[in-house]
C-alpha cells in the first residue's frame, strides 16, 4: 500500500522486514497484531512442529515451525508480548518476501520498520500514525 494512504485504519495488523535487505543468514519480520484475536491469524501459513495454532503458542515461546504451502520456509517464530509476533526465515529477499506478502494477503498492511516503529511511538502518545514526522 501506499505511504500516503490517507484511509488506512490506524488498527489495521502490521508486518515490516525488521532486519536489511539483501543477502543475509537470517531475516525477521515483525508483525503488530494480537495474534490470539486477529481474524488473520488463521491465514497465515505456519504450521508449528509442535502442532499447536499460532494463537495457542505460549508468549516468549521460540517456536520451530514450517511457512507456506507451495513453497515451504522452515522458520522460528516468537510472540515476544501480546502485539508482537517475530518471525524468523533463512536471509535474502525470497523467504523474506513471501511471508511479507502472505501478511498481506492475511491482512496486513506492510510497512517499513521505521514507519512501524513510528507508529507504535505514535500510538504510545495519543497522536495519530499520519501525524508523525517522517
Amino acid at each position: 500500500m501506499s505511504r500516503d494512504d490517507d484511509a488506512a485504519d490506524p488498527e489495521q495488523p502490521l508486518a515490516a522486514l525488521w532486519t536489511a535487505r539483501g543477502r543475509g543468514a537470517v531475516a525477521t519480520i515483525r508483525l503488530q497484531a494480537n495474534i490470539r484475536r486477529w481474524p488473520g491469524t488463521d491465514s497465515l501459513p505456519f504450521k508449528a512442529a509442535n502442532a499447536r495454532p499460532l494463537r495457542d503458542q505460549p508468549t516468549g515461546r521460540v517456536v520451530f515451525g514450517r511457512w507456506g504451502t507451495e513453497t515451504v520456509e522452515e522458520v522460528v517464530v516468537c510472540l515476544t508480548d501480546e502485539q508482537t509476533l517475530e518471525i524468523h526465515c533463512h536471509g535474502g529477499e525470497a523467504a523474506a518476501s513471501r511471508i511479507l506478502a502472505d501478511c498481506a494477503q492475511a491482512g496486513c498492511r506492510v510497512v517499513t520498520w521505521n514507519e512501524m516503529v513510528q507508529t507504535a511511538q505514535g500510538a504510545r502518545r495519543g497522536v495519530p500514525p499520519r501525524a508523525l514526522p517522517e
